[in-house]
């Protein structure tokens, strides 16, 4: 393993020496599974984060409810919480340049035969380019919270998910302190991981 960034104050973002294939996969609060990325786990924040690397290239979205592909931007990196109630999906441009980030409130993300997978709690905060971040899905949730009868758990879950991405986007900790973009400079860079390696 190999450092690609520090955030700031925790733990420093490491990249995986063989990245692996691996399926993230999004579920809703019932069950039901919601989308489906293809990718390929390339780095570690300790015990607490494990960040996917999602190439448009080669790696294929599937909206499992609607049974269509969806589009990626041309990489993503997903850094699914293993301790946290959330999750974060940050689009990169082909460069490697953070275009804006979607944190998701949801459970713990947890591992079995190759599939990292989420339950998605519905509220959202959404954080463009430029920093500033806009909370969505209130209504959604309000919404699944009486047809599925949350409880208190469930609230606080949000709640804690949501306080924790607006405090790591006013601290500039990982990933809002750039470790993101110095992992794919690191990925594609000509020598890179083999399994990442830009395309010839």
């Amino acid at each position: 393993m190999s450092p690609a960034g520090e955030g700031s104050g925790g733990d420093p973002l490491v990249a995986l020496d063989r990245p692996r294939p691996v399926l993230v996969r999004k579920r809703k609060h019932d069950g039901s599974v919601r989308v489906e990325w293809e990718g390929e786990l390339v780095g570690l924040v300790g015990d607490r984060w494990q960040v996917v690397h999602h190439d448009a290239a080669r790696h294929r979205r599937r909206h499992a409810t609607r049974g269509e592909e969806g589009r990626l931007p041309p990489h993503a990196l997903h850094w699914l919480g293993l301790d946290v109630p959330l999750t974060i999906l940050c689009a990169h441009d082909a460069g490697g340049g953070l275009l804006g980030a979607k944190c998701d409130a949801a459970l713990p993300a947890v591992e079995a035969a190759g599939v990292l997978e989420f339950v998605d709690l519905d509220v959202d905060l959404v954080v463009g380019a430029d920093g500033r971040a806009t909370l969505k899905d209130e209504a959604v949730y309000a919404r699944d919270a009486a047809a599925l009868a949350y409880d208190a758990s469930t609230d606080a879950a949000v709640a804690a998910g949501i306080a924790l991405a607006r405090a790591l986007l006013a601290a500039g900790a990982a990933p809002f302190d750039g470790s993101g973009e110095r992992l794919l400079a690191h990925l594609l860079a000509p020598g890179g991981p083999p399994d990442l390696a830009r395309p010839a």
